[in-house]
C-alpha cells in the first residue's frame, strides 16, 4: 500500500508541474508577454508566512528544489519581481522530509545535453525557451524535469516541455520519447 501512495504522490506531482507549464504558456500567448518559470523556497506554517517565498532561484543551482513559480516578465528583462508571480507548485514542503526528488535537464535538438540554463520561460509566441548566458533561446531544444520518490527511486515520472511549448508526463507513446529515458 505505501508503494502504491508513493507512486501517486509523484505522479501527482507530475501532473501538477505539467499543469503549471501548460498554464504559463497559454498566459504568455493571452497576456503577449514571456512567462518565466524558476525554482522556489515552499514557506510552511500557519498565518503570512503560508505559501511561496518571493525568491526565484536557477533550477540549475537547485538539485532538489522544493517548488515552481511563474511570473510574468512585464519589464522583458528577467528580473524576478514578487508582485508580478502569477502561481506556484510546490514539489516538497520545507522541512527534512522531502518525499521528492527533482532534476532537471536540457537538450538542444540534436539530442546533446545543454548546461548553465538557469530558467525557462514561455513566449507569447508559444514556444519555450531557456535562459543561458543572459539571452534567451527559444525553440531550440527539449527541457525534461524528472520527479523521483525518495524512498524508492524505481519510482519516476518525467515531465517534458517540447520546443512548441506543450507540456506531457513522459510514457512510452509519447512522441519524443527519446528525451524521455535517461540519458
Amino acid at each position: 500500500m505505501s508503494r502504491w501512495i508513493a507512486s501517486q504522490r509523484v505522479q501527482s506531482k507530475a501532473d501538477q508541474v505539467v499543469s503549471l507549464f501548460q498554464f504559463a504558456r497559454s498566459e504568455a500567448i493571452r497576456l503577449n508577454l514571456p512567462i518565466v518559470a524558476c525554482a522556489t523556497t515552499i514557506k510552511t506554517g500557519t498565518g503570512t508566512g503560508t505559501g511561496a517565498s518571493n525568491t526565484c532561484s536557477d533550477f540549475e543551482a537547485s538539485s532538489s528544489m522544493q517548488g515552481m513559480i511563474i511570473w510574468k516578465d512585464t519589464q522583458l528583462n528577467n528580473n524576478f519581481v514578487a508582485d508580478q508571480t502569477i502561481r506556484t507548485v510546490a514539489v516538497n514542503q520545507n522541512g527534512t522530509d522531502s518525499k521528492i526528488t527533482s532534476k532537471f535537464a536540457v537538450f538542444d535538438n540534436t539530442g546533446a545535453s545543454v548546461t548553465g540554463v538557469t530558467r525557462i520561460g514561455f513566449m507569447p509566441s508559444g514556444m519555450m525557451g531557456w535562459y543561458k548566458d543572459n539571452s534567451w533561446s527559444t525553440g531550440a531544444g527539449y527541457v525534461v524535469f524528472t520527479l523521483t520518490d525518495t524512498k524508492d527511486n524505481t519510482l519516476v515520472r518525467k515531465v517534458l516541455i517540447d520546443p512548441s511549448g506543450k507540456s506531457v508526463v513522459c510514457n512510452v507513446n509519447t512522441p519524443q520519447s527519446d528525451y524521455c529515458l535517461d540519458k
